[in-house]
């Protein structure tokens, strides 16, 4: 896609994995691929070619494996990465952003999810975030939330546990689109927030503040197909469980075609 950038944030390290988080999350196997592989096949098949990564953590390991499977990436090394958020990681974009100025589609390279919520992204021209339902009535209390106003435009972004037990509430997935005329002021934006509260922050936080306080809407996008967040061992199994699941039914049915 010529109109669009893709930024993978990636330079995290995953401490709530414990031992597992000597590799990176997005090198963990999955039907004996990567998950940051599993996210590449699907940003090639769309059409997504201009796509950058932030990376830290073990980032020699990342860049090796993806240069190993000859995918062109540029990237964008976060040296204090150990002490940021992920808000600065999608500021360290900003002086790349300014030379073309394109929309930009914000993911986690931790991610493992089905390919329309790409596709929705890929066809809208709205600022969105996409949200899962997938583990609907399952939260917990840090998962990061919307609520949203009649229209669908996002009201706010608070974490489980703020919200009102009986308030609409949607999990953010961390696949997203923002238009160049939000960015033009958001990353300005994201600057002054540094000065006054420090580079830590989690970008749900800085977005958060940013829609109460500004005029721009942001729609978010409910999808019920599957999505998994790599944070943690269970959520790693989880993961796996649901892909061999998956692998017996093609099974089944592939031997159902054949004898009919």
């Amino acid at each position: 896609m010529q109109n669009c950038q893709v930024l993978i944030l990636s330079a995290g390290i995953g401490s709530r994995m414990g031992k597992q988080s000597r590799l990176p999350k997005c090198l963990n196997d999955i039907k004996q691929k990567k998950v940051i592989e599993m996210l590449f096949e699907k940003l090639y098949f769309l059409g997504f070619k201009d796509i950058y990564l932030t990376v830290g953590y073990k980032s020699k390991k990342i860049i090796s494996f993806l240069k190993k499977k000859k995918y062109t990436i540029k990237k964008i090394y976060i040296k204090n990465f150990k002490n940021c958020g992920s808000v600065y990681s999608w500021y360290s974009f900003y002086k790349i952003w300014k030379k073309k100025k394109k929309n930009l589609i914000l993911i986690h390279s931790d991610l493992l999810f089905d390919i329309s919520y790409l596709n929705l992204l890929k066809k809208r021209k709205q600022n969105i975030i996409c949200c899962s339902e997938f583990n609907k009535n399952k939260y917990k209390s840090d998962y990061w939330m919307c609520t949203t106003k009649k229209t669908n435009i996002i009201k706010s972004i608070l974490q489980y546990k703020f919200l009102k037990l009986n308030e609409k509430k949607y999990q953010i997935s961390c696949i997203n689109k923002f238009s160049p005329n939000m960015l033009k002021h958001f990353f300005p934006y994201m600057k002054k927030y540094f000065l006054r509260y420090g580079i830590n922050d989690t970008w749900e936080i800085v977005l958060n503040k940013f829609i109460r306080e500004s005029n721009y809407n942001i729609y978010l996008y409910k999808n019920a197909k599957y999505w998994f967040n790599i944070n943690t061992v269970r959520d790693l199994t989880k993961a796996k469980t649901f892909f061999n699941n998956e692998s017996k039914k093609n099974k089944k049915f592939e031997m159902l075609k054949r004898s009919t």
